[in-house]
């Protein structure tokens, strides 16, 4: 009798996953032909990798989780749309959505399913500041909207927790976090002005808030410890080879930045370095890069 394990690196915490359970063994002889084919092709795909596991439940069921990574979700100005370009980096654009209809695009996240992005306010922009849930990666169905200009008049990004909404607040130096999907509840804020006066980006690794600052002065990348307090646990001042900074995320091992200036996707190794591991340079695609984020991690 042939038999064959399954190894699953790992683990990634997923309800009935035991991480310390004996890895399930199939037999090959009573496999039917559907799981078999299925089996066979997510070996040969290596879709089994140090971001996903099976859940062993049920040991004869063959029940990978897939993930859409490593893409890379991000908003242009010039004719705003929604982007998605092939891992992280290339120039090679799967997908895109013209939201221009709603007004300028700014800030893009990613929980998993649908795609919260931001319209931006105040000057020159004669919108008021909105976020929106766009419906998958992407199509044209708008699922919600929420006016935030009672909380900021230019609030740029946004981010997702697993829970609630964490936002920048650019006019009242804010970093925000706003219940559910959405609310106009804000659970927390912090404000961050003696640390930088612009803060255009925010993302969420599951412990802390790393955020961009883009004042004229400072632009900088910052840590803030959980969400949010007054610990900043590491900043990185990035003028010297980024200029503004308007988009952050977090991959689970690199720090995903724009250079707005030269419109380019920046990965940079850890929380933070100035190694840069992987550049981009999106122009032909729009010449008005804005906000960034990655289908690595379903937060932040």
């Amino acid at each position: 009798m042939a038999r064959r394990a399954l190894h699953a690196i790992g683990p990634l915490p997923i309800a009935g996953h035991r991480p310390n359970a004996s890895l399930p063994v199939v037999d090959e002889s009573t496999e039917t032909s559907d799981t078999k084919v299925l089996r066979r092709e997510l070996e040969r795909l290596k879709v089994l990798t140090t971001k996903q596991a099976v859940p062993f439940d049920f040991p004869m069921i063959l029940r990978p989780v897939l993930l859409l990574g490593p893409d890379t979700p991000w908003t242009g100005g010039e004719a705003d749309k929604l982007y998605k370009t092939s891992g992280n980096f290339t120039s090679t654009l799967k997908d895109s959505e013209d939201v221009s209809a709603f007004g300028n695009t700014f800030g893009i996240s990613w929980d998993g399913t649908n795609t919260p992005w931001t319209r931006t306010g105040n000057s020159p922009f004669s919108s008021l500041p909105k976020i929106f849930l766009q419906s998958g990666q992407f199509t044209s169905s708008l699922l919600q909207s929420l006016d935030v200009s009672s909380i900021d008049v230019d609030s740029r990004d946004i981010s997702w927790d697993g829970t609630n909404t964490p936002m920048t607040a650019v006019v009242n130096d804010k970093l925000i976090l706003l219940s559910g999907q959405f609310s106009t509840t804000i659970l927390a804020s912090r404000d961050v002005a003696l640390l930088n006066t612009a803060p255009s980006s925010i993302s969420w690794d599951g412990t802390n808030t790393p955020w961009s600052g883009t004042s004229l002065s400072d632009e900088t990348l910052y840590l803030q410890s959980g969400q949010f307090t007054a610990t900043l646990i590491t900043s990185l001042d990035v003028s010297g080879f980024i200029t503004n900074p308007t988009g952050i995320s977090w991959d689970g091992n690199d720090t995903l930045t724009v250079n707005q200036a030269g419109d380019v996707l920046i990965r940079l190794s850890g929380k933070f370095t100035s190694t840069i591991h992987a550049s981009q340079r999106v122009n032909s695609i729009d010449d008005e890069l804005k906000g960034i984020n990655t289908n690595e991690r379903t937060t932040g």
